[in-house]
C-alpha cells in the first residue's frame, strides 16, 4: 500500500492542482470508469479525494467501508453542490471530530 501518496479522482481539469502537490491524479469519464478506477484505488491508497460529481457513482461503496482506510474525502465539484458539501462535512466530522458549517 502506498503510504505517502494520495489519489484524486475527477475530470481532466479539476484535479490538476493535486498533481502539483504530489497526488496521483485519475481522470474518469462516466459511471463505469469511475467505479472501476475507485475499486482499484481502494486497495492501493490510504487517502482518496473524489469530486462529488463522481462520488455519486460510488456512494454505495464509500458508505460500506467499515475500516479507517482508505479515508475517502468527497470534495464539492461546484459552489452550489449540496451533496459534495454534505459529504465533506461528514468526513471532517468523522475524522477530525470537527463540525464544518457551510451556511
Amino acid at each position: 500500500m502506498i503510504d505517502s501518496k494520495f489519489a484524486i479522482i475527477g475530470d481532466e481539469y479539476l484535479p490538476t492542482i493535486f498533481k502539483l502537490i504530489g497526488g496521483d491524479v485519475y481522470s474518469v469519464y462516466g459511471e463505469k470508469e469511475t467505479r472501476e478506477t475507485f475499486l482499484k484505488l481502494v486497495s492501493e491508497y490510504k487517502l482518496i479525494f473524489i469530486f462529488s460529481d463522481y462520488a455519486r457513482f460510488v456512494s454505495d461503496i464509500i458508505d460500506s467501508f467499515k475500516s479507517a482506510y482508505p479515508l475517502v474525502v468527497v470534495l464539492p465539484s461546484h459552489a452550489q453542490d449540496d451533496y459534495g458539501a454534505q459529504k465533506l462535512k461528514e468526513s471532517t466530522k468523522n475524522v477530525l471530530n470537527l463540525n464544518l458549517n457551510f451556511d
